[in-house]
């Protein structure tokens, strides 16, 4: 299933809230006057992408047709602030945003790409990764590093004895970890989310 907006956060947590409380769904009447909206016409459009995305299944011809889909776990993961994909940056933890997972989200967190670093890998400036704290960091994974003070966006090598972050882009020269750096992994990209 896919990442949710706020606004269809909102809109499926009511209907989650007004079924729980009721034993029925409610009407997109009733949507809009839980949430104090004007028109019916956001709220159908919400309700068109919830299901396009898996969470709920609309009922043809009934006023209370909005079923529930009971498959998912839903949690909601932060964004958390910029990160560098080109040179290192300080990257700011404030949060700004959180998004709906359809999974459990201790230790998960989203970063908005900066830069053009990482573009062979398909990830570019406005992106958002998906980032996975205090996990194991195999060579060759995507990963948050911080290096002498500041974060950065890059792919964590390991070869000939040596180890080194590395951009996807042939602009960007390979950045040697040596002994005396200051050098932490802070954890891996386990996914994207595409700016349209």
């Amino acid at each position: 299933m896919e990442i949710l907006s706020e606004r269809e956060k909102e809109v499926l947590d009511f209907i989650n809230s007004y079924n729980r409380e009721n034993g029925y769904p409610p009407t997109v009447r009733e949507i809009c006057s839980g949430l104090n909206k004007k028109s019916t016409k956001g709220v159908f459009f919400h309700l068109i992408k919830l299901e396009k995305k898996g969470y709920i299944e609309r009922l043809k011809g009934l006023s209370r047709g909005i079923k529930i889909k009971k498959s998912f776990i839903t949690a909601s993961v932060p964004l958390l602030g910029n990160i560098s994909a080109g040179k290192p940056i300080l990257s700011e933890e404030n949060f700004e945003e959180r998004f709906l997972f359809p999974e459990k989200s201790e230790g998960k967190f989203f970063l908005k790409v900066k830069g053009d670093s990482m573009e062979g890998a398909m990830i570019y400036e406005g992106d958002l990764v998906l980032i996975e704290k205090e996990v194991n960091i195999k060579n060759k994974d995507i990963i948050v590093a911080f290096l002498n003070g500041e974060f950065t966006l890059k792919r964590f090598v390991f070869e000939k004895g040596k180890t080194f972050l590395k951009a996807e882009n042939p602009k960007y020269p390979m950045i040697e970890i040596k002994s005396e750096d200051d050098f932490q992994p802070f954890g891996k990209v386990i996914g994207v989310l595409k700016k349209l």
